[in-house]
């Protein structure tokens, strides 16, 4: 969403509105799908967690090269709405749109009929 790392203003433009979308779209999606997010923002891992609280039926798909070891860093009370996909776009073997629906489907099966 922001990039790149380092101090970021989460009550400044444009950092507060797009932190406001995030909530917005976490409390009323069903699925969430992040790419190459580490997870390291406070604000940004609040609003994950208020979304989740708030809307339970949402599933958050992370996907990177590592993100087995993103999603372990988590808190215990979000990480059963979150489901690990380790993968790299661009290369080789990657994760095809298809895998990540496929995945879903093995996951939370009722999610997706």
């Amino acid at each position: 969403m922001i990039y790149p790392t380092g101090e970021k203003y989460a009550s400044r433009s444009p950092f507060y509105e797009y932190l406001g979308q995030l909530r917005q779209a976490l409390f009323a999606e069903r699925v969430c799908i992040v790419i190459g997010y580490s997870f390291r923002d406070v604000p940004i891992n609040n609003a994950f967690v208020d979304g989740i609280q708030k809307n339970r039926r949402i599933r958050i798909v992370v996907l990177g090269p590592s993100a087995d070891k993103v999603v372990g860093r988590l808190d215990n009370a979000i990480r059963g709405n979150i489901m690990a996909v380790n993968s790299s776009f661009g290369t080789r073997g990657s994760l095809a749109p298809q895998n990540i629906v496929d995945s879903l489907k093995s996951w939370r099966p009722a999610l997706m009929a």
